[in-house]
């Protein structure tokens, strides 16, 4: 079985929902950080001869064509991640499409290939931005893979594993986040923070199991994420936990998984025929291994530790151990944002 793996290119200034858009204007004051951190990934893909898809920033595209051709000829493939990296749902459809446009045809006029594939920034597609489906089909885009079937997101609508999907112009292959069930919530594993905080037994263990049932998983990263020493934006602290925390085990996690598992592009994986070339070699078996059992372990001990705290606190906390739990059952729910937003309201007032 043959997993994808995708990065989104974006530098890391280029955060959703900043400033009401006048964050846009401001970018062109920024240093950029893109190539150290697109050298690591592109020598990484090249140690373990493994084609990726990048969805790249319009913007990126048009201020660094070198880059993104550079990254072209080494036989990835390039796809759109919009012109300003906007969410779906900031913009209407004619908005929409106008960025869509504009970043397609960036990108194409620097590799000289048809741009097949996108993704929007955030996972913004959700079922009141159905139409940005019409929309990438009339322009020619073959697949979208910015479906998170997270409840609060994209939900199952648009499917848990690559599917078609009908829109008023023809169907469109959908490529939905990996996720795997927990209680009543879909939880994802294959990139971002998720990747960054689930133990490494786990994360194998979910691939191994979507591979045995032949479902590809999605492997996503950020560049961003490959350059712990970029500039730091002050995000509220929800957003901030989502961007920076733990990105230093990224390319560890990652280059343990191209030991283990096989890898291309997204058109690879979803139209086989239609791909440009394809680098498919069906030699890896996932086995047990070292740091698996390491990863293991400690989550073992870590999950006795909490499991002995939590039968221990009935008897320090009486009724209110209950509430313990119901919290930390329900904390997945949680209005993250508007907490975040509260505290971050709270702190400004303390300090005028």
């Amino acid at each position: 079985m043959i997993n994808a793996v995708s990065v989104d290119l974006e530098d890391w200034y280029h955060i959703c929902g900043l400033k009401n858009g006048q964050w846009v204007k401001e970018w062109n004051q920024y240093s950029a950080h893109l190539e150290k951190s697109v050298d690591k990934i592109l020598a990484l893909l090249d140690k373990y001869e493994v084609l990726a898809t990048f969805f790249v920033v319009g913007y990126v595209a048009e201020k660094n064509p070198r880059l993104i051709q550079k990254i072209a000829n080494m036989g990835h493939e390039i796809a759109s991640h919009g012109y300003f990296h906007r969410r779906i749902f900031d913009m209407t459809p004619e908005v929409f499409e106008e960025d869509l446009k504009r970043s397609k045809s960036v990108i194409e006029a620097i590799t000289g290939k048809k741009v097949r594939g996108y993704r929007a920034p955030e996972w913004s597609l959700k079922e009141e931005t159905r139409w940005a489906l019409d929309i990438l089909k009339k322009n020619g885009f073959e697949y979208d893979a910015s479906a998170n079937p997270m409840s609060y997101l994209s939900g199952k609508g648009f499917g848990l594993i690559p599917c078609e999907i009908k829109t008023k112009c023809g169907k469109i292959h959908e490529f939905p986040l990996s996720t795997v069930r927990m209680f009543a919530e879909r939880i994802p594993f294959s990139g971002g923070l998720p990747l960054r905080v689930v133990p490494y037994c786990n994360v194998f263990s979910f691939f191994k199991s979507f591979n045995k049932k032949r479902v590809p998983v999605m492997l996503y990263l950020h560049s961003w994420e490959f350059d712990i020493h970029h500039p730091k934006v002050d995000l509220p602290l929800n957003r901030k936990f989502m961007h920076y925390f733990n990105c230093k085990v990224t390319p560890i996690k990652v280059e343990k998984l191209f030991q283990y598992f096989n890898f291309t592009t997204i058109e690879n994986v979803l139209v086989p025929e239609m791909s440009r070339e394809t680098n498919r070699v069906f030699t890896k078996k996932p086995a047990i291994h070292k740091e698996y059992v390491i990863s293991s372990s400690l989550t073992f001990i870590g999950f006795l530790l909490a499991y002995s705290l939590l039968f221990a606190l009935p008897k320090f906390m009486g009724l209110y151990s209950l509430f313990a739990l119901l919290i930390g059952m329900t904390i997945l729910y949680w209005p993250w944002t508007t907490i975040s937003n509260c505290v971050e309201s709270i702190k400004k007032r303390i300090k005028k």
